[in-house]
């Protein structure tokens, strides 16, 4: 048994491999990516915060933001038969701002007169708002409009359990249209109830350096009845109740952006060679093209044709946190630079947020923002992507491709969690204002290339 056990070969794997079988691995460093600023078009949003505001910066532009929201029907729901309307309040609640705290905004409501929203149809975040609404001075249903201050927020109300204060904004509606509302009594479907109550459309009239995240939308309709003091009586007792509309998954919301220097912005942010830029809600994103074909043959010329694979590839986009040169774009006072970063196929960018797909490593990769500090104590901030698997797949795949299209778009990533671990649930496009400056293929103190390690069989026997 022991002599059995002893031999000269070095490996007893590899002596056991054919000669054609060999295994070779190989590091390399794959340069020549390009990049540059692409803008995308509006695509469908499925909101579950909104941003509602106006925020101006000199050489950035504007963006503005406002809502249409459509409200759940109360179903099966019977007013008393003595019931009569006190008042209708409209609430919104909001755990953040984007700007200026101390800056007002404006906020004024009007009716959806014209078209309800629809779960069936496609909504964009530049829909045009005449579609839904006349705009009339008759449709504005508030009894005043509501002038707020993001960080004084006067009619928060106290949370008991957490002993903190929910920032919330009341406002009133006119009688006229409270009547209105009071006189729907068609809570048999959902689809009647939103003929009759189309919804609304909250927009700021004033304002432009603040803008508020909104989580939560509901009508609160105050109405007394009474009932007789005791059974036989002749005398009543009066009662005050509130029903609560809510705008939720129940109903159809749209998050509507506007970016009316968009364009211009965009050919001042092209024409920067060595930076590029990714910002929302405005759409404009950095595309990466990675010369694949070149890559193909690169690593086929050393590992063969014989199942190559990608065991490590790693992408590293740096941020850059300071000043723009010369101040001429300072976005980093704009916005923060976003959370989390995907790097998703061009050709699939549509159909991933319409159908609300999950990640996958061969078409849309997520990075979080990372930090780390050098010798100097300097910060930098990069996004990291593991493109192995990428990679992979695109060398066995058949398809003649010279160059892969990659677009880096801002994400907000749903997390759920299951008894044994965590796993992502959702990615929506980022809703927030956000701004990230990269440094672009044409920095060369910067560069922008995969770093990477591949393997295969070869007839090169290597022990």
């Amino acid at each position: 048994m022991l002599t059995a056990c002893n031999d000269d070969v070095a490996s007893a794997g590899a002596s056991a491999l054919l000669e054609e079988e060999s295994v070779v691995v190989f590091a390399d460093t794959l340069r020549n990516i390009r990049s540059e600023i692409f803008m995308a078009s509006p695509i469908e949003y499925t909101p579950d915060s909104f941003l509602l505001g106006e925020c101006v910066r000199p050489n950035v532009g504007t963006i503005k933001a406002d809502i249409l929201a459509q409200f759940t029907s109360p179903e099966g729901f019977v007013y008393p038969d003595s019931a009569q309307i006190d008042s209708i309040t409209l609430m919104m609640f909001y755990r953040s701002w984007h700007g200026d705290g101390n800056a007002p905004i404006g906020i004024t409501v009007y009716e959806m007169d014209k078209e309800t929203l629809y779960f069936d149809s496609v909504y964009t975040s530049d829909v045009d708002v005449n579609k839904f609404c006349s705009l009339h001075d008759s449709t504005r249903v508030l009894y005043r409009d509501k002038i707020v201050v993001p960080a004084v927020p006067k009619d928060s109300v106290y949370h008991s359990t957490t002993s903190s204060y929910i920032s919330r904004i009341m406002m009133k509606m006119n009688d006229h249209y409270a009547q209105k509302i009071f006189n729907i009594k068609d809570f048999s479907s959902k689809e009647a109830f939103n003929q009759l109550f189309k919804g609304l459309y909250i927009t700021t009239n004033y304002g432009g350096a603040s803008a508020l995240y909104v989580y939560d939308i509901c009508l609160a309709i105050h109405y007394h009845y009474t009932i007789p003091t005791q059974e036989g009586s002749s005398t009543y007792t009066t009662l005050p109740d509130i029903k609560y509309l809510y705008a939720n998954v129940e109903s159809r919301q749209i998050n509507r952006y506007t970016y009316p220097e968009r364009d211009i912005i965009y050919g001042k942010l092209k024409d920067d060679a060595t930076r590029d830029y990714v910002l929302s809600p405005a759409n404009i994103y950095t595309q990466l093209n990675i010369p694949i074909n070149d890559i193909k043959h690169r690593i086929q010329s050393e590992v063969g044709e014989k199942r190559p694979y990608v065991n490590m590839a790693s992408l590293k986009v740096n941020v850059l946190n300071g000043d723009i040169a010369n101040n001429q774009f300072n976005l980093a006072n704009w916005a923060r630079p976003a959370t989390s970063m995907m790097l998703i196929k061009k050709s699939a960018f549509d159909r991933f947020f319409t159908k609300k797909e999950l990640p996958s490593d061969t078409c849309a990769i997520c990075s979080n923002l990372s930090v780390s500090l050098d010798e100097k104590k300097q910060y930098h901030y990069s996004y990291i992507f593991d493109l192995s698997d990428l990679l992979t797949h695109q060398q066995r795949d058949t398809m003649s491709l010279d160059t892969l299209e990659m677009l880096l778009v801002p994400v907000k990533i749903t997390t759920a969690y299951s008894s044994s671990a965590s796993y992502v649930s959702a990615v929506q496009v980022e809703q927030a204002v956000t701004s990230t400056i990269l440094s672009s293929s044409s920095d060369t103190e910067q560069s922008m290339n995969i770093e990477v390690i591949y393997s295969g069989f070869s007839d090169k026997v290597l022990w």
